[in-house]
């Protein structure tokens, strides 16, 4: 039984090392857009249970991720799943814009459970694109197994380096949201038309996403940075 499980999965050796490093680097650039809003998420708890709805949150999405990985061909056949996590990325990013802040704030701080729940939803939603991408790297299903759990590990790391840099830059709260309705809005226009029956083909390439969440990301970083300076020389000559 064991050795049919191990067939299944792939044996693993040296040789498979640069792929799974090479799944956990692509895992992480990928996620760069789900830090964001899972950070976003976290820092509207109270700070002493921030980590908790990090790690609970992302362990879940990771659980999640490695089931995905056994039934990636169903989620490719079937676009109504990403579909519904388009909308659902959407829908956080109407939430935040639209709702009032003062009662979102409110709620949010009375349940963490509540920010757990969001932030495994988020994740779920945004690693369909990611399962695909990583199953396309190694035949392997073992490779790309610990690839995934390694580079999900790394993103709980990575999303509290993005929740102390949301500390200190608030406008990267709207920024994260901004982003999260660029991605659902690229996953509806991407599936939709297949899905309706259109004969119309729309693919937005992995590089200009990429380039969209990291450009907005470091302008809004920038962008802050400068006020912060500003601010601290008119008080210097004062």
């Amino acid at each position: 039984m064991l050795a049919q499980i191990m067939q299944y999965l792939g044996y693993v050796d040296m040789t498979d090392m640069p792929t799974i490093i090479s799944v956990i680097v692509l895992s992480s650039l990928l996620s760069l857009d789900n830090s964001l809003v899972v950070a976003a998420i976290a820092d509207k708890l109270p700070r002493h249970q921030e980590q908790k709805a990090i790690i609970f949150g992302l362990s879940a999405g990771i659980l999640f991720r490695l089931l995905a990985l056994f039934v990636v061909g169903f989620i490719i056949k079937y676009p109504i799943i990403k579909i519904v996590g388009g909308l659902y990325l959407v829908y956080i990013a109407y939430k935040h814009f639209v709702v009032d802040n003062e009662e979102a704030t409110h709620h949010a701080r009375e349940a963490l459970g509540a920010a757990i729940i969001a932030i495994t939803l988020a994740d779920i939603a945004f690693s369909v694109d990611n399962v695909v991408a990583t199953v396309a790297m190694s035949p392997k299903l073992m490779v790309v197994l610990i690839g995934t759990v390694m580079g999900g590990i790394a993103m709980i790391f990575t999303t509290k380096l993005v929740l102390k840099l949301l500390k200190r830059y608030h406008l990267l709260e709207a920024c994260a949201y901004a982003i999260v309705a660029f991605i659902g809005a690229v996953i509806l226009l991407e599936e939709l038309p297949a899905f309706v029956g259109w004969d119309v083909a729309i693919h937005v390439p992995d590089m200009l996403k990429f380039a969209v969440v990291i450009g907005a990301t470091v302008g809004t970083v920038v962008y802050e940075e400068m006020q912060h300076r500003k601010i601290h020389n008119a008080r210097h000559k004062k």
